[in-house]
């Protein structure tokens, strides 16, 4: 469309902020034959308009006239252009406020993209992988640079915001595929070792369930036990379960309600370890896994591997094709190590998958590959359940040969105490043979050392009396 003839108010008007349509896309739109403002401009009462949106009022010809040897002219304001929208504006203006507080100016993060040089972005403040992030998220979009680059009047009339976005088109190839790899640098090493950690548990735990023939020996006592209990029933002459009635094992409870079916499966195999000790032990060590176990989602962890190996594909293709030879340099001496490891974790997670395949299909449960976190969940429970049994039956044991040491303690301290009044009494019949008294029909010191004697021996028999030393 050719350049529209602005009007020109006799006062300076308050702004309505839009967002102005490019002229380039005006064709074929409502604004090029229908909501076109040619006859309702004729139609405005423009002197209402400045009375109620002019800044200033306007003043008369003469008293112009009159002050014109007196007043100054105003300065006026210059009203910079505004092409990006209001609120990207901002958002935009409050990255490269951010920036400037830690001293990155725009020419510092141009160059820094421009090389791959990340070390221009050093401050105390921040981390550079957010900062990459800031300024990715202030890179222009194709419909803002298309507005830009629309304008055609003085740059220096342009925002902070439109130069700083006209300036990324002008100095940065590719700028919006150079700042994406360049976060993803940034943020590769943490990325990939907490991918990596998560498919190496994973691995491990799948490989030690796989692997344990304590567990198979658990499952095949489990078996039996419920065979039988099962009888000629439905439910009876089972060649194997589903895992999750492992978690049923609580329910099923003896006649007094005093044991579960986990208390008696911990009970009949507290001395089948190889080392005579009970059976949930050795199946600890097997599955040491599960003594620190890591929260994990499958797909999630999946999805971020991928998620790596398709940056550092996507980097690569960038470094082909960029013309810069110091971003070329940089980029190379980071995606030469980052290749190797990429390869390393998926290899790493599609071994990881496989495995949990043939997990699935070793106990004949569904979806391991797809969600391992819930059948990993379903064996670290028994185990821990089976573990607790255990320990419950031990501190019962150890709670009843306790009893039964004071009951034989009590009965040594009663026989003691019989023994102690017989002494006593062959002692006071001997005194009285020898050595007492009569005196007034009394029994004079001998009889007194023989009740004290009796007495004592009564107090201790009956409690009232303590033995000290």
């Amino acid at each position: 469309m050719p350049k529209k003839e602005p009007r020109k108010p006799t006062v300076q008007m308050r702004k309505l902020n839009w967002t102005k349509l490019p002229d380039m896309k005006v064709r074929g739109t409502v604004w090029e034959k229908d909501a076109v403002d040619e006859r309702d401009a004729g139609a405005l009462d423009t002197a209402e308009l400045e009375a109620l949106f002019g800044t200033k009022a306007k003043e008369s010809a003469t008293a112009a006239a009159d002050d014109a040897t007196e007043t100054k002219p105003a300065k006026t304001k210059v009203e910079l252009v505004a092409i990006v929208d209001p609120k990207r504006a901002q958002a935009i203006s409050t990255v490269m406020g951010n920036l400037k507080s830690m001293k990155l100016d725009v020419d510092m993060c141009i160059a820094a993209l421009l090389t791959a040089d990340l070390s221009q972005l050093d401050n105390p403040r921040m981390p550079i992988e957010m900062v990459l992030t800031l300024i990715h998220n202030a890179m222009p979009t194709a419909e803002e640079i298309e507005q830009i680059e629309a304008y055609d009047g003085p740059r220096e009339m342009l925002r902070d915001v439109e130069k700083w976005l006209l300036q990324v088109r002008e100095q940065l190839p590719h700028y919006a595929q150079r700042a994406e790899a360049l976060v993803a640098r940034a943020a590769f090493a943490n990325a990939y070792a907490d991918e990596f950690a998560t498919v190496r548990r994973v691995h491990e735990t799948a490989s030690q369930i796989y692997e344990s023939h304590t567990l198979q020996r658990l499952l095949a006592r489990t078996l039996a036990l419920g065979n039988y209990l099962n009888g000629t029933s439905r439910q009876g002459g089972a060649y194997g379960f589903k895992l999750g009635a492992l978690a049923e094992l609580t329910s099923c409870k003896s006649v007094d309600g005093q044991l579960t079916l986990l208390h008696y499966l911990a009970k009949t195999t507290a001395s089948m370890g190889s080392d005579g000790g009970a059976l949930v032990n050795q199946l600890k060590k097997e599955l040491s896994a599960f003594d620190d176990p890591v929260r994990f989602e499958w797909q999630s962890s999946a999805a971020e591997v991928s998620k790596l190996v398709k940056s550092i594909q996507s980097m690569d293709a960038l470094v082909l094709k960029d013309e810069v030879d110091a971003f070329k340099t940089n980029m190379s001496e980071f995606l030469a190590d980052a290749r190797q490891k990429t390869a390393a974790l998926e290899k790493l997670s599609s071994d990881t998958v496989q495995l949990c395949v043939d997990l699935g299909t070793w106990f004949a449960e569904q979806k391991v590959d797809k969600e391992p976190e819930k059948f990993f969940a379903m064996v670290g429970a028994f185990v821990k359940a089976l573990e607790g049994a255990d320990r419950s039956l031990r501190d019962k044991e150890e709670r009843e040969e306790k009893k039964r040491q004071r009951a034989l303690h009590a009965a040594k301290e009663a026989e003691a105490r019989l023994e102690a009044k017989a002494a006593g009494k062959a002692a006071g019949g001997a005194l009285d043979d020898k050595t007492n008294l009569k005196v007034g029909g009394r029994v004079a010191v001998g009889g007194a050392r023989k009740n004290l004697v009796d007495n004592v021996v009564e107090g201790m028999a009956q409690g009232r009396v303590r033995r000290h030393g």
